[in-house]
């Protein structure tokens, strides 16, 4: 009898922590695009009174929740064997050795994916987990905002880009810690990426790497590799703030939503008026190009926000895997508002 009670006990305790759980994703989830210019939370992004209409801005970027990864809802089987037969017809295009996807709605928390582990070349994704790092020191030393980083011509100039920024830093020229961010992220300048790796502390940058489970410090070669799924871990620490405050987890996906390389993910979603945050990635190795697309799309849907990563390891050229990933993106947007959910 007694041991009836204790699982009796147990059961309830279970069942009660699941529905806390699911509430806690649905009730937060439920304002994750109103602005809360009125809540009085400590917690929330600290308003400058000058930017008031761009912190507004701030809050709808993030919805902070309790990422519960065990409780989730069933994504449609029609969605997910359409993802794969669109997936396997692009990969039938000439000089495409490898296509990854990796989809996640947010709001219920269910995925699915093509090839999501195969590893690839993160090259400029890797930004990403930089910024992380910057804004980490940054809430652990306030002052750090202040400080100001020459690009002297001491600094060996860094790994030229296939696809170039409009915008890139100056020789002789000072640079703040937001600047050097702005610079890297949405120029995805590489001489930006530089100063700032050498402007973190050493023990916050290995330290903020080994928390978000990636390689401590930046291979010049760029010769490991990283999963479409792995990747995306890095975006929901963002979007969920789970990692950094909820002010500079905001400020960095607003900062992505700026990024000027628009010929993937954004391109192949014509509504103008869904903001993605998002970053892409670079690189040629002796077996050719690569080209990756990762970010948050914020739908303005009862389908909710979704995270979506696209990689592809392709032949000499970048434009085919530039339509590739535009025609991925297009799909995934257009599915994902029919028949996401099981009925």
């Amino acid at each position: 009898m007694k041991n009836k009670r204790l699982f009796f006990v147990a059961a309830l305790l279970l069942v009660v922590a699941i529905g806390t759980c699911v509430w806690w994703n649905k009730s937060d989830n439920s304002t994750s695009l109103i602005s809360k210019l009125n809540n009085t939370d400590s917690t929330l992004p600290q308003r400058d009174p000058n930017h008031d209409a761009g912190n507004q801005y701030l809050d709808k970027m993030i919805s902070p929740l309790l990422d519960c990864e065990g409780v989730s809802s069933e994504i449609s089987p029609n969605f997910a064997s359409g993802l794969k037969t669109e997936i396997e017809k692009h990969s039938k295009t000439p000089g495409i050795r490898n296509i990854a996807v990796y989809f996640r709605q947010l709001k219920e928390g269910m995925w699915t994916g093509v090839h999501e582990k195969d590893q690839f070349i993160p090259a400029s994704l890797l930004k990403v987990p930089l910024m992380i790092a910057a804004y980490k020191q940054l809430e652990k030393d306030p002052s750090f905002t202040t400080k100001k980083f020459a690009f002297h011509d001491g600094i060996p100039p860094a790994f030229p880009n296939r696809i170039p920024g409009s915008k890139a830093l100056k020789r002789g020229s000072e640079y703040t810690i937001d600047e050097l961010i702005e610079y890297m992220i949405v120029y995805s300048d590489n001489d930006a990426a530089t100063i700032l790796k050498s402007a973190i502390s050493p023990e916050i940058l290995d330290h903020a790497f080994r928390d978000l489970g990636i390689q401590s410090v930046f291979d010049v070669r760029d010769v490991y590799g990283i999963s479409a799924k792995d990747y995306g871990s890095f975006l929901r620490i963002l979007y969920n703030a789970t990692y950094l405050n909820r002010y500079h987890s905001a400020k960095a996906l607003e900062i992505m939503s700026r990024v000027e390389y628009k010929n993937g993910l954004v391109k192949g979603i014509q509504d103008t008026s869904v903001v993605i945050a998002h970053k892409f990635g670079e690189r040629e190795s002796d077996q050719g190009k690569q080209l990756h697309d990762c970010g948050i799309v914020y739908t303005n849907t009862p389908v909710g926000d979704y995270l979506v990563c696209i990689m592809i390891k392709g032949g000499k050229e970048y434009a085919p895997m530039e339509k590739i990933i535009q025609e991925i993106s297009g799909y995934i947007h257009r599915e994902s508002q029919k028949n996401l959910l099981i009925k």
